[in-house]
């Protein structure tokens, strides 16, 4: 169903700051937050917590992606790259690929509440 009606409020700039920090806190926009709060869908809302978690697993699966491709490109400068080397990339690439889904599906999962 399209949204057609608007609701405006008034705040002080200490509230209107927090509660801007509370949505990015989230990942959502001003509105969202109020629909959830006031709507009673706050268990829409991802906690900080889950984010956190979220946030670390795809950061150590970037670090591991990146760690990979910086000794291939050394290797393959210094003309020592093996096959079992660029194997190994496919691999960490493969495996980061599924490491990456598990976190993203939390969310998603999380989010079709």
């Amino acid at each position: 169903m399209a949204r057609s009606k608007t609701f405006k409020m008034r705040l002080t700039e200490d509230e209107h700051d927090r509660f801007m920090q509370l949505a990015a806190d989230h990942r959502i926009s001003g509105a969202d937050l109020v629909r959830a709060a006031v709507l009673g869908e706050s268990d829409k809302l991802p906690s900080r917590d889950l984010l956190k978690d979220i946030l670390r697993q795809l950061t150590g699966v970037a670090t591991n992606l990146n760690q990979a491709q910086k000794s291939t490109n050394e290797a393959a400068k210094a003309g020592t790259l093996s096959a079992d080397q660029a194997k190994a990339m496919y691999d960490a690439i493969a495996f980061g690929a599924k490491a990456w889904k598990t976190p993203r599906d939390q969310l998603l999962k999380f989010m079709k509440r």
